[in-house]
């Protein structure tokens, strides 16, 4: 694990609060997130991609037809789960008074490909997302659960994945 982590825990929190605060004044205003992402094909398989004012490359490896130049979308995917996950992490661990040291997610998408190349018919070829979290805290263990139980309920990546998305 990477060196320890630089939060401003009063900052995150009072963000957190602060967002709570402004959607209980209107309850039943939808408080709708959307980013989006255009993405233009430059060749074969690499594409670039523009989100939120910041220019990347998406690639296939190089089996898969693509040049190798860039991570998949897929790799991408999974470390846009890891990183949404982790910020609700840091979120939740902020607003429950639950400090740590140090905070690594790795996760895995899954999915079985002979849905795609109609080779079996499956409902879909999503199968799972997995995750590995790894955090440092003096918190004790059930607090830490609950925690996490929080960070994870409050996660648009494991939501899309774990409800049924239109």
């Amino acid at each position: 694990m990477s060196d320890a982590v630089e939060i401003n825990w009063a900052k995150v929190k009072n963000i957190f609060e602060g967002t709570t605060r402004r959607m209980q004044e209107n309850p039943g205003r939808p408080a709708i997130g959307a980013p989006k992402a255009t993405v233009r094909v430059i060749r074969e398989r690499l594409f670039e991609a523009t989100a939120e004012g910041h220019t990347f490359q998406i690639d296939e490896p190089v089996a898969r037809g693509g040049s190798g130049l860039a991570p998949s979308p897929m790799a991408y995917f999974s470390a846009s789960a890891a990183a949404c996950l982790a910020s609700h992490i840091t979120q939740s661990a902020a607003f429950m008074d639950v400090p740590f040291t140090a905070l690594e997610v790795d996760a895995t998408v899954l999915w079985d490909n002979r849905r795609k190349f109609n080779i079996a018919n499956l409902e879909q070829a999503a199968l799972g997302l997995i995750f590995h979290i790894d955090l440092r805290s003096d918190t004790p263990k059930d607090k830490l659960i609950e925690m996490l139980k929080h960070a994870e309920d409050g996660c648009y990546a494991s939501d899309v994945v774990r409800n049924k998305t239109p």
